[in-house]
């Protein structure tokens, strides 16, 4: 029922038309058997009401925003799968933006708002040191940079640095997305950087995935603080899928997982138009 009110509210004009054409068309048929076959008579109250009803169900079907679409990548095995959903509710190996620091201190290097926040309170318990001793062995071959900080790690590491994290039965791919204010710790990002960081998401996925799912949130919509509107992001994370796909294939299936607050801003229906 959302779909279809949010569907009607983004597109009155289109719901109208979709109401008038399939009414238009039902009712030719009507007027043309009334004419052509004398014995039936269906200029009636109910031909009308039922006329209506089938015009409704179209308008219906057609303006309802889903709230899962696939999008088949031509020429390659690989399908992306675009849902309304819960990222740590999918199965898959799960994708987390992080600094170039890979940080695990909750509150000025970590907001607990951002995914990577939820990730160490809801696998960590909010304590870092695990997580700390996962990326040091996954990183050691990484070179790294040694930056004197007053809060926070010192190690800093290349933007697209990416680190399997296992944890009990879940997998988890920790990219480095943003640049970190060494002052403030304040984390940002922009396009270009957001360009590299998915060439190295991708490339250490392609290694490790197996065959898996890969389930990737809306990247760069949250504390980073790229600027772009989130259809524009979710255009530009699928544009860098399918260019590195094209190059190698990663995997049979990426599925990007869009929070529910962005199911009255990002309509589906104009997503799969736009990459059909």
């Amino acid at each position: 029922m959302r779909g279809i009110l949010i569907g009607i509210k983004n597109h009155p004009g289109r719901s109208f038309i979709y109401l008038f054409a399939a009414f238009s068309a039902m009712w030719t048929i009507v007027e043309g058997l009334t004419y052509f076959i004398s014995s039936l008579d269906l200029r009636n109250i109910r031909s009308l009401i039922t006329v209506l009803i089938i015009s409704i169900i179209y308008t219906v079907l057609k303006i309802r925003q889903p709230s899962k679409i696939e999008i088949s990548l031509s020429h390659t095995n690989t399908n992306i799968e675009i849902i309304f959903g819960d990222i740590f509710k999918e199965d898959g190996f799960r994708v987390i933006s992080v600094n170039e620091f890979f940080d695990s201190e909750l509150g000025l290097p970590v907001s607990e708002k951002s995914l990577h926040g939820i990730l160490l309170s809801k696998c960590f318990g909010g304590y870092g040191k695990s997580f700390d001793d996962i990326i040091e062995r996954e990183l050691e071959s990484i070179p790294s940079d040694h930056i004197g900080r007053n809060q926070g790690k010192t190690k800093k590491y290349p933007i697209g640095t990416t680190a399997l994290v296992p944890i009990n039965n879940d997998r988890y791919l920790c990219f480095a997305l943003c640049k970190t204010d060494i002052s403030t710790c304040k984390a940002y990002s922009d396009v270009p950087t957001l360009w590299q960081a998915l060439i190295g998401l991708w490339q250490k996925a392609r290694v490790v995935l197996g065959g898996n799912v890969l389930v990737i949130p809306l990247i760069g919509s949250g504390l980073a603080g790229i600027g772009l509107p989130p259809r524009e992001l979710l255009y530009l994370i699928i544009l860098s899928a399918v260019a590195e796909t094209k190059t190698k294939e990663i995997t049979t299936c990426i599925r990007i997982v869009l929070s529910q607050n962005y199911f009255n801003i990002i309509d589906l229906n104009e997503v799969k138009r736009y990459w059909r």
